[in-house]
Formats: C-alpha cells, structure tokens, sequence
C-alpha cells in the first residue's frame, strides 16, 4: 500500500485546534485495547499516522500556543508539550521493542490475549510455546505505563492550553 498524503488542513480558531487535540488524545487513550491484546504490530501503526499522526499533533499544538497571548501561560503549555513530547517517543520505542520481542518470543503476549477471548485455547498454546523457550516478561505491562503516561502529558497540555485560551 502506498502512502497517501492525507488532507488535513490546520484549523485557525483556537477552539477548533483545542478539539482537534482533544480529539487525538481520545484515540491515544483508545490504543489501550490494542495493547491489552498483544496487538503491537497494530499498534505501531496506529501511533505512527493511523489514528494517531505526531506531525498533525505538532502543527495544531505549536499552532495553538501561539494563539495563546499571555506569554507566562504560552511558555507552561509550551513546556507540557515538551513533556508529551518525550513521553510519546518513549511510547513509539516501547512499542517497537515490543513488536521486536513479540516477533522473537513466537506469539506468548498475543496468546495471553487469547486467553481473555479463549482461555482454553490459550492454555493449550501457552503449553506448547512453554516447552519450546522460555518465557520473557509481559511487554503489555510497559507499554501500558507509557501509554498513560502520553495520555496524561497530552491532557496535561490540552487542560492547560484551553485554559490559557479561556482567560
């Protein structure tokens, strides 16, 4: 499949940029599923322009902060940006070394997600992956903390940005 580039233009008002990034922190909290069921291949994916698109949310935000007049109240928001920032590479290479360990690790996280949908099923091919290598920690419990902690940057920045804009 081949790239599309998507048309998205910028919004100018600041309401339509705060809910365009309430929006895209909505789809980050909706990655959870995603990564309670193993599903990094998946998830990368959708971190990286799917339903998530960190380009798009650094045109809206940089956009918004500068529509913010207060110069205390831009730089705070500016630096909660940082944060997520920081927070959501954290998440993209969590991710990635988590596609990485699923591929080495031959399917246990995505067999203990079969487990909630088939328990029995499950059991039965942790069984067998269980006697053919040893298993490695459960890489869901990582990307699940830096997964909330992206979500929590994010609100942090739309919280205070939308305040910034309201006084």
């Amino acid at each position: 499949e081949l790239y599309q580039k998507k048309e998205n233009e910028i919004p100018s008002e600041p309401d339509e940029l705060i809910s365009s990034l309430n929006k895209a922190e909505t789809a980050l909290d909706s990655l959870t599923s995603l990564v309670l069921e193993g599903k990094f291949d998946t998830l990368s994916k959708q971190l990286r322009g799917g339903v998530v698109s960190e380009s798009q949310l650094r045109l809206r935000a940089y956009a918004l902060i500068d529509s913010i007049e207060n110069d205390e109240k831009m730089y705070a928001a500016s630096d909660l940006f940082r944060i997520f920032l920081r927070d959501f590479d954290t998440l993209d290479r969590t991710t990635e070394a988590a596609v990485r360990q699923s591929k080495i690790d031959g399917g246990v996280v995505e067999t203990l997600g079969l487990a909630v949908v088939a328990p029995i099923g499950a059991a039965n091919e942790m069984l067998k992956i269980s006697s053919e290598q040893n298993l490695g920690k459960d890489a869901r419990i990582n990307v699940l903390a830096v997964l909330g902690a992206a979500t929590k940057a994010l609100h942090a920045f739309n919280k205070a940005a939308e305040d910034a804009i309201a006084n």
